[in-house]
């Protein structure tokens, strides 16, 4: 049947999902919002212009996913890490 959906070009991709129990790894979710203080143009810069994960990799972090979700500045990024020691360290 997979074989007929390919053919047909009804698949176009796949995706591949890992345990990350059996990696070693453990999945969080980080949140950016803003706050009465205006955040820093540095860290806007930082967000937006995808430099975390050049960041995420000197923490051996993973990042799942980053995405601008409302408001002035507010985001949200799911990453895989070791540990919670590991995720703060990367926060």
């Amino acid at each position: 049947m997979i074989k007929q959906l390919e053919t047909k070009k009804f698949i176009w991709g796949y995706t591949v999902v890992f345990d990350e129990e059996k990696i070693g790894q453990e999945h969080f979710i980080l949140l950016v919002k803003r706050n009465i203080n205006k955040t820093e143009e540095k860290e806007i810069n930082v967000i937006v212009s995808r430099k975390t994960e050049d960041l995420a990799k000197l923490y051996g972090i993973a990042i799942e996913t980053s995405a601008y979700i409302h408001g002035e500045y507010d985001w949200i990024m799911t990453f895989t890490a070791e540990n919670i020691i590991q995720a703060k360290k990367f926060f």
